[in-house]
C-alpha cells in the first residue's frame, strides 16, 4: 500500500471535524523548539504537509511570515478557515512536496510533523526543502518513534487495509539521527514528544534537571543552553515516547 492525495482528501474532509476536538491547539515540543532557535518575527517559516496548520497559525500569531505547504486542497481549505477565524496571514500553497514553488535559500525555517513517514524514500523531499532553506536555516523533522504499541497497532492495521493513511512507517531516535546526517545537516537539537507513560514529561524536566546538576559538579556554571542540552535529547527517554523531533541546520 502506499500514502496517496486520495487518502489525505478523504481524511480531512470526513475525519477531521471529529478528531478537531481532540487535537491540542499546538504541539508544544516542537513549538517550543522553533522559539529556542529563532526569533520567529518577521522570519518566513513554512509547514510541509500542513495539514490543519496549527502550529503555523501560531507562529503567524507571533509575527512571523508563514507559508503552509499541501496538495490537499481540503486540508488548505481548513487552515485558510482556521487563519481567518484567528485573524492571521498566512500564504497558502498548493503543492506537491518534491517540488516546492520556491526560490534557493529563500526560507528561514522548515517544520512538520506526521509527514515524514509517509514516504518511503524521503531523501528527495528532504533535498527540495533544505535547497529553499537559506544558509544557517533550519529543519525541524517530526515523526513517529518506533518502538511503541502505536506502531503494533498501525503495521496491523495496515496488514488488514485498514490504516487511514494506507502506509506509514516511522524511526527510532538513531535512524532519525543518520537520515539528517545523510542529508549533510549538522544536528543541532532534539526532543521527545508525546511520552505515554503519564508521569513521562515530568521525568524529561528531571532529566534536564539533573543534566545541569552534573554540569555544575564538573565545575561548569549556568544552565544548559540548547547547544549543550542537545546530547541529553538525544538518549535514553526518546525510546520511551510517542513521538520524536530532531533540528538539522544548513551548513
Amino acid at each position: 500500500m502506499e500514502s496517496t492525495k486520495q487518502h489525505w482528501e478523504s481524511f480531512w474532509k470526513q475525519h477531521f471535524p471529529d478528531l478537531e476536538d481532540r487535537l491540542p491547539e499546538y504541539e508544544r515540543n516542537l513549538v517550543e523548539t522553533v522559539h529556542r532557535w529563532i526569533e520567529v518575527r518577521g522570519k518566513k517559516l513554512m509547514e510541509v504537509g500542513c495539514g490543519s496548520g496549527r502550529n503555523s497559525i501560531h507562529f503567524a500569531k507571533m509575527g512571523a511570515i508563514v507559508f503552509v505547504v499541501d496538495y490537499s486542497p481540503e486540508a488548505l481549505a481548513i487552515v485558510r478557515t482556521k487563519a481567518r477565524l484567528e485573524g492571521v496571514e498566512i500564504q497558502v500553497v498548493e503543492a506537491d512536496a518534491i517540488s516546492l514553488p520556491f526560490h534557493n535559500n529563500e526560507i528561514d525555517f522548515i517544520y512538520h510533523s506526521g509527514f515524514l513517514e509517509h514516504f518511503p524514500d524521503p531523501t528527495r523531499i528532504l533535498q527540495e526543502q533544505i535547497r529553499i532553506l537559506k544558509k544557517g536555516a533550519y529543519l525541524l523533522i517530526d515523526v513517529p518513534q518506533k518502538y511503541t504499541i502505536y506502531t503494533l497497532k498501525k503495521h496491523y492495521a495496515m496488514q488488514r487495509g485498514t490504516w487511514y493513511a494506507g502506509w506509514e512507517t516511522e524511526y527510532s531516535p538513531n535512524q532519525l539521527r543518520n537520515l539528517i546526517k545523510a542529508q549533510n545537516l549538522d544536528i543541532v537539537d532534539s526532543y521527545a514528544r508525546g511520552i505515554a507513560l503519564s508521569f513521562g514529561w515530568n521525568l524529561r524536566k528531571v532529566a534536564l534537571k539533573a543534566a545541569d546538576l552534573y554540569r555544575k559538579t564538573r565545575g561548569t556554571t549556568g544552565r544548559l543552553t540548547p547547544q549543550s542540552r542537545a546530547p541529553y535529547r538525544q538518549k535514553w527517554i526518546q525510546y520511551f515516547t510517542d513521538c520524536i523531533g530532531i533540528v538539522g541546520q544548513k551548513r
